[in-house]
């Protein structure tokens, strides 16, 4: 449907029921809907709630649907995210049914761990070569308590890194520690991601 048929199904919902409802498109985990002072808010699949629904952008789009906001990603997202903040849920122990988040980020950690000490020893003669580093410190001297930064090569437009607590320092200490991390080249998660697919090809 269009976008103004959308909008006004939503505002035909009682206003008492019309916050658990919103709009969206195929591709969202989230959703357009309309508060109780009838502003039209964005629920972002990561569970944010921003007041910018970029109309210029999606206004012309005529694949719109109204949806039940409470079983979205975005609403899931957004209680987990609150029941975090104030400290009444253990994230980690939310599960999909087969792993809790918890394990799901031991096995990325050990794994990620597990590629730098393999791609090191494939460096072994040349020490000098060696991609794997971690250090304590950012490039600019700041840290997050608890926490290394970790990394595979050195150059931007390379870097595969991730920040792994200070608990897995032991399988660390085959790796070059560095007083500071190389710059960051501002790479995302979605560069990491790519940059790993590379190093399968």
């Amino acid at each position: 449907m269009t976008t103004e048929k959308a909008l006004r199904e939503l505002y035909s919902i009682p206003e008492e029921h019309r916050e658990n409802f919103g709009m969206k498109l195929p591709e969202w985990g989230g959703c357009w809907f309309i508060t109780k002072d009838n502003d039209i808010n964005v629920l972002t699949k990561k569970g944010q709630i921003t007041r910018t629904p970029f109309f210029s952008v999606y206004g012309a789009r005529i694949d719109w649907s109204i949806v039940n906001r409470n079983i979205l990603p975005g609403q899931i997202n957004l209680l987990i995210n609150e029941g975090r903040n104030e400290q009444k849920l253990n994230v980690g122990e939310i599960s999909d049914g087969y792993h809790t988040f918890d394990e799901l980020y031991d096995h990325r950690i050990m794994l990620f761990l597990a590629l730098c000490n393999m791609m090191d020893e494939r460096s072994i003669e040349n020490s000098e070569d060696r991609p794997a580093w971690y250090s304590k410190y950012h490039s600019d001297g700041t840290r997050i308590d608890g926490w290394f930064i970790v990394g595979l090569f050195y150059e931007k437009g390379n870097q595969i890194t991730y920040h792994i607590p200070e608990s897995y320092e032991k399988h660390l200490l085959n790796l070059r520690c560095l007083d500071r991390a190389p710059e960051w080249d501002e790479h995302s998660s979605e560069d990491v991601l790519e940059r790993l697919k590379g190093l399968t090809e």
